[in-house]
């Protein structure tokens, strides 16, 4: 009986661990789709975040080089993989 019961409380984590990777997936997947094309920020800092379907993103700072508010030059870019390759020791 006891060794039943084991079994039946395992089969049981299993089937809900799998419920729970299935379900986390499917919400990465729909914020992913809510964040894709460019933001820019609208406080203090000139900044601009693009971000693509193919899990990339371009992180791009500005600068004011006049006093002319409508005018920015680039300062910095950043580019990356939103998915983190794995790293192997």
């Amino acid at each position: 009986m006891k060794n039943i019961l084991q079994k039946s409380s395992r089969i049981f984590g299993v089937l809900v661990m799998l419920i729970i990777l299935v379900s986390c997936e499917k919400d990465d997947l729909l914020l992913r789709d809510q964040i894709i094309g460019t933001w820019k920020s609208t406080n203090s800092y000139y900044k601009s975040y693009t971000f693509n379907k193919d899990n990339t993103f371009i992180d791009t700072a500005f600068y004011l080089p006049t006093d002319d508010p409508f005018y920015f030059e680039v300062y910095e870019i950043i580019s990356g993989n939103l998915i983190p390759t794995p790293f192997y020791i």
